[in-house]
């Protein structure tokens, strides 16, 4: 009540104090910093690891279970949080808030050289970075073909599509997952082979020896 009544002794006073106020008021919102993509420190690692043409459940199996009991004793972990598909694992390693992300980020890498003593030998070596907004993909797209089997469309899309999306202006770059790979099996003739004496690992040398890309200059 004090207040009002002072407000109608003096309105002189009350009007220019509330116009005082609009006026901070809006320069102060006009001085207010904005950007449309502040920096922004997740504190979360993100693991990812290929291993070409296996399942979900080998995956699941072979690599998920020994990296995720490792990585459960990382200090300062909130929560992991995972993920496998055809072909690729994928780990986010959730630290809580105030962690030391860079901190954060050589324990990660320490487990990871530990666990990667217990995973299959012919997987890739571990993807591992920090969390950055700018590094979220724009657009996602899902490939499906009634017209081509996994390994054709997975072909198509290297050689074809990804072209042309890196050619569009302001593409940075793109990542495949999924599909297969395309491979060459070479079924051996068990009786041939034990009669020419030879050894699988010759085989294995001979066909490493004619698999090589070489310059062969300029025309």
């Amino acid at each position: 009540m004090r207040l009002t009544s002072i407000s109608i002794r003096r309105p002189v006073a009350t009007l220019v104090l509330m116009a005082t106020v609009v006026v901070l008021g809006i320069y102060g919102y006009f001085r207010l910093p904005t950007d449309f993509l502040p920096e922004i420190t997740y504190p979360m690692i993100k693991v990812y690891v290929y291993w070409r043409g296996a399942t979900p459940e080998e995956i699941n199996d072979n690599i998920a279970d020994p990296i995720e009991r490792v990585m459960s004793t990382v200090d300062d972990l909130d929560y992991l949080e995972s993920s496998s598909i055809e072909g690729l694992y994928t780990l986010l390693v959730n630290f809580e808030y105030g962690t030391d992300v860079d901190v954060a980020y050589q324990d990660v890498v320490a487990k990871m050289g530990l666990a990667g003593r217990k995973l299959p030998p012919d997987v890739d070596p571990p993807i591992m970075f920090k969390a950055d907004p700018s590094q979220l993909p724009v657009v996602q797209l899902i490939i499906m073909s009634d017209g081509r089997d996994l390994v054709k469309l997975r072909t198509w899309v290297e050689n074809v599509l990804q072209d042309q999306f890196l050619a569009v202006k302001g593409v940075s770059g793109t990542e495949i997952v999924g599909g297969l790979a395309r491979e060459i099996r070479v079924h051996l003739d068990a009786e041939r082979f034990t009669a020419y004496d030879l050894t699988l690992n010759q085989v294995i040398k001979r066909l490493q020896e004619e698999n090589i890309e070489r310059l062969a200059g300029r025309v």
